[in-house]
Order: C-alpha cells, then sequence, then structure tokens
C-alpha cells in the first residue's frame, strides 16, 4: 500500500490544521498565530485512503512536521513610506526606483532598487553553531525578465554577513544555506519553474536537517517533482550574522537583481 495523504491533527478536538495529499508528505507545517486554544499535536498517515496509523509529535517536531510561528509578514499594501511587518515591525526600507501598488512592490532591475530589512533574529535560522531551526519563505512572483538570469528575490547576505538567500537561476528558483558566514561550505536546492507567467506562488521549505533532501519547494501549492542538488554537501549548520534582510538584489555585488513584482511575503520559523 502507498501512502496517499499525510494530516496534521489538533488531538484534543480534531481539527485538521495542514494536509498533504501528494508526494513528500512531510514536513507539514501551520501557523499557530492563527489558532486559539490548547494543541495536542498528532500526524495521520492515509495509504490508499484508509487511515493506516497516527504518530504523537514530541516537543512540536515528528520526523520533519513542524508547527512554525509567523514572524515577519509583509502585506505590502501600504501606500507610502516603509514596507510594513505586520507582525514583528521588522519594516523594510525602500530605496530607488521601486514601486507599490495595490498590494505589490515593483523593482525594475536596477542596481540601487531594492528594500533592506533591518538584522533581526526573527530572520535568522541557524546558531552559527551547527544548529538549523525550520523555516518556510513565501512570496507571490510575477516575473517581467527571465527567469534564466540569476536574480535574488529575498536573501540575508550583505557586506556584513552571508546566511541564506532564495533566487531565480538558469530557469530555477533556488535555496542556498551558507555555513561560517561564507561561501566556503554551503548547500543548495533547486527546482525548474518552467515557462509560468504572471503571479505565482512560491513556498520554499527547509526542516532543519541540514541536509539538501530537508528542502521541499512549493509552486502554486503543488510540491516540486524534481530537483537540482548542488554546492558542498558537506554543510553543517548555517551561520548567524549582522546581515540585513535584502529584496530585490544580490547586495554584496550591486547586481543580480529582480526584474518584477513581489506580493504577499512571509516567513515563518519554529520556536
Amino acid at each position: 500500500m502507498a501512502i496517499t495523504k499525510t494530516e496534521l491533527v489538533n488531538d484534543i478536538n480534531g481539527d485538521i490544521l495542514a494536509s498533504r495529499t501528494s508526494a513528500p508528505f512531510k514536513p507539514i507545517s501551520w501557523d499557530y498565530n492563527s489558532y486559539s486554544g490548547d494543541v495536542d499535536l498528532v500526524v495521520k498517515i492515509y495509504e490508499d485512503g484508509q487511515l493506516a496509523g497516527t504518530s504523537p509529535i514530541v516537543s512540536g517536531t515528528e520526523a520533519g512536521a513542524a508547527s512554525m510561528t509567523l514572524v515577519g509578514d509583509y502585506p505590502m499594501n501600504e501606500t507610502s513610506g516603509d514596507m510594513i511587518d505586520a507582525v514583528n515591525a521588522n519594516n523594510g526600507d525602500v530605496k530607488g526606483g521601486v514601486t507599490q501598488s495595490g498590494t505589490e512592490y515593483t523593482f525594475n532591475g536596477g542596481q540601487y532598487n531594492v528594500i533592506y530589512i533591518p538584522d533581526n533574529d526573527e530572520h535568522s535560522f541557524g546558531d552559527g553553531l551547527g544548529n538549523d531551526v525550520p523555516f518556510e519563505v513565501e512570496f507571490d512572483a510575477d516575473f517581467d525578465g527571465d527567469a534564466n538570469t540569476n536574480q535574488y528575490v529575498v536573501s540575508r547576505r550583505d557586506a556584513n554577513g552571508t546566511e541564506w538567500q532564495v533566487q531565480f537561476d538558469q530557469n530555477k528558483i533556488n535555496l542556498r544555506l551558507f555555513e561560517n558566514n561564507g561561501t566556503a561550505k554551503s548547500m543548495s536546492r533547486g527546482t525548474g519553474v518552467g515557462t509560468l507567467t504572471g503571479f505565482n506562488h512560491y513556498k520554499i521549505i527547509y526542516d532543519g536537517s541540514k541536509t539538501r533532501a530537508g528542502i521541499t519547494i512549493e509552486i502554486n501549492g503543488t510540491p516540486a517533482s524534481g530537483y537540482t542538488d548542488t554546492f558542498d554537501s558537506s554543510y553543517s549548520g548555517m551561520a548567524n550574522t549582522n546581515a540585513q534582510t535584502v529584496l530585490g538584489r544580490f547586495e554584496n555585488s550591486g547586481s543580480q537583481e529582480f526584474l518584477g513584482s513581489l506580493k504577499n511575503l512571509k516567513i515563518r520559523k519554529q520556536i
């Protein structure tokens, strides 16, 4: 028999908090900021449509399943000034020719069209000592340019340090994690984006396992069916630095700029 579905369930009242109906079936995550009441989490596993087993979750995790806290929420609906973080006030400083309309920001690909979010603990996912925590980054993106060129969407990488980056390159969306505040040891996993046009929803999930297999990428709610793994497989934990969170370009060289529009940026991590 084959697994056909997993559910993350509150065993106290039976509420289904999250589910997956296609591989990979883990990790399963949920945002408990939007939930009230006590929880006792279990994972229910279905094979060929029938409940095959129930696994309790110990200390919030169970073989990659993790409860996530929303630590950055950017609705992008402000009409002037900073890009507002609705949960932790880690607001973004909008520079250059970045423009806002409705619920989106548009980047024209220029060197100084960028948004800076100051250094904060919420956007760091490692302690620099070899311990990573699960996290998720999700957003909607519309490319005006060519996804085959290297375009940085959001990263913790500038002159103050190097931790992680989400970028489009060679028609793939990639997550790359960095060890020891540099590029000597890092790991990356990406998946093809095909010929998508208009706004599409991207969700990047890392389970904290320090393996490339621990990275899942979803496009429009569907987990990727294939990946390209690159860089050093001996990666052993993310750096923790004073870097800013940067939207729109590779800050270190002032190049590899994002060309297009972003909306609905959310960052979650296991606390």
